[in-house]
């Protein structure tokens, strides 16, 4: 939720960023005291360079016999935010050092056999929305229950039924998509790093930016998501040797820049 799950309502509370130290030693905190009572517990890893983070993010999944309000207890929290039909419940919990403010800690309860899946597909923050664009053109989808084929066919009559389950394994995804397991299992350095790990993806297309074939989900990204803007308005034109010498010219990107245009107005907003 971005740390503003309780910052609105009649009541609302403070949730200031923690800046690296601070999240570190709270995440570690908070994972001691969830690993008894779930069978597995852990964070996703990081977004590169980040100075500071809205909330803190848990996965769990196989509770032992645990209730939203017996885990408030456990936590110390102060107030809980919980909506129907979502896995996800957030915690306002005290923030060190600051009587009027909070950390957002929210524990997203993974069903059963997903749990290795969603760890890796939430890791590295934007990461995925990279490669989403990346390899949606091959009709291949990533979400939150595996990898999918697409079949256009079906999908016209039923989006849901038109997918077709492929793995929920990281390691096999990996490699289907060309990627280095031993990269993908650390932070990234920089930016730079995680940007150059989504150029070395085997379906990698320069093109799949251009203004022309991006879907309303990216053009909202853009808007939203810096990290994303970046890499399609800025790296992606400024890095054109970088780019082309993962083994294959990529089709959209020349010298002179992108062909076509990378960026253009969409919606009255700077967009691809």
């Amino acid at each position: 939720m971005g740390g503003n799950a309780f910052t609105s309502g009649p009541t609302p509370l403070t949730t200031p960023e923690c800046p690296p130290r601070l999240y570190y030693s709270l995440r570690d905190h908070y994972l001691s005291l969830l690993f008894p009572l779930y069978e597995e517990v852990a964070t996703p890893v990081e977004a590169p360079s980040k100075t500071s983070y809205g909330d803190i993010d848990v996965l769990v999944s196989q509770p032992k016999s645990l209730s939203t309000e017996t885990l408030a207890k456990a936590l110390s929290a102060v107030r809980t935010c919980t909506t129907s039909g979502s896995p996800t419940s957030s915690f306002a919990l005290p923030y060190p050092g600051r009587a009027d403010a909070y950390v957002q800690l929210d524990i997203h309860l993974c069903p059963p056999g997903t749990f290795r899946w969603q760890l890796f597909h939430e890791s590295h923050g934007d990461l995925w929305n990279l490669l989403g664009t990346t390899i949606r053109p091959f009709g291949i989808t990533a979400n939150d229950a595996g990898l999918h084929l697409r079949i256009p066919e079906i999908e016209e009559l039923n989006r849901k039924r038109g997918m077709l389950f492929l793995t929920r394994e990281p390691d096999e995804v990996l490699d289907f998509l060309g990627l280095n397991a031993d990269v993908y299992g650390r932070p990234f350095e920089s930016v730079e790093a995680m940007y150059e790990f989504v150029v070395g993806c085997r379906f990698f297309r320069g093109d799949s930016y251009v203004r022309d074939g991006l879907k309303a989900n990216d053009r909202k990204r853009m808007a939203q998501r810096d990290l994303y803007r970046r890499f399609v308005d800025e790296w992606l034109t400024a890095n054109v040797a970088t780019v082309k010498t993962r083994g294959e010219r990529v089709p959209g990107f020349y010298e002179g820049g992108c062909a076509g245009g990378c960026v253009g107005e969409v919606g009255g907003k700077r967009g691809v």
